[in-house]
């Protein structure tokens, strides 16, 4: 409804699903597709969608979505509250289960990032602009690529597949 979210000052959309936002072509509303999968927001991710926010700030004001609203638009809005209004971890995932974004297994994904976001890490890469944010602490990463997967490893010439 173009309308109403003129009406609302409303001059930035921010779409998280994978599909463009059609609907906004002949408008005057400013698109930014920033397609994230749920079961794989990274830092970078949220450092990128953040700065488009504030970026999208400038101009008026930004709605965020993605295709029901729930995890991936649950879990930035909750980076926001943290990141620009000092929010704790708590209150921003309160409202993110309590809020309407959504509960239950569609959040698993979502509560999980919350819970192991280095907050100050990403915090300070909004700020200085840097692409990614310090690994949180006592994370715990899978091996590289090409020793964890053999078809990949006999492709570079490292082994049999």
């Amino acid at each position: 409804d173009l309308p109403t979210l003129q009406a609302q000052g409303i001059s930035t959309v921010i779409n998280f699903y994978q599909r463009t936002d059609d609907w906004l072509s002949g408008s005057n509303l400013t698109a930014v597709h920033e397609p994230l999968h749920a079961d794989r927001v990274t830092d970078t991710d949220v450092i990128r969608v953040l700065r488009e926010i504030r970026a999208g700030q400038q101009q008026g004001k930004v709605l965020i979505h993605c295709k029901h609203g729930q995890n991936r638009t649950g879990l930035m809005a909750a980076m926001y509250r943290i990141v620009f209004d000092g929010w704790s971890r708590e209150q921003a995932m309160a409202e993110m289960l309590e809020g309407g974004f959504g509960d239950g297994e569609l959040m698993t994904d979502a509560v999980g990032y919350l819970n192991r976001v280095n907050v100050a890490a990403v915090r300070d890469a909004v700020a200085s602009g840097a692409l990614a944010a310090l690994p949180p602490a006592g994370a715990q990463y899978a091996r590289p690529v090409a020793k964890a997967c053999p078809l990949l490893r006999h492709r570079r010439g490292l082994g049999p597949q």
